[in-house]
């Protein structure tokens, strides 16, 4: 499965750069005199090109101390097992 994630962000690398910059020449400031409802339209489709996929960062938790008990103990995030997709903390 992960495999076919790679491939498929592999190949969408190039779509996503094209929208970028096409996006960025729509928006531009040599656009500027072209601008209308219909270049603002097609500049939010190429955004929403530009940000498909599921690669994000991992969220910080904030978790640094828990109850154990009647016992407060602090928390260490280690990682218990690493793969190229993801970490088990």
């Amino acid at each position: 499965m992960y495999l076919a994630y790679q491939a498929q962000s592999d190949m969408m690398a190039p779509v996503k750069l094209s929208a970028h910059l096409a996006r960025r020449f729509l928006t531009g400031p040599f656009a500027a005199p072209f601008q209308n409802a219909a270049t603002r339209r097609l500049a939010a489709a190429y955004e929403m090109v530009e940000r498909v996929g599921l690669t994000h960062g991992r969220p910080d938790f904030n978790l640094t101390s828990t109850e154990v008990g009647n016992r407060e103990v602090q928390i260490t995030e280690e990682a218990a097992y690493v793969l190229p997709f993801g970490t088990l903390l």
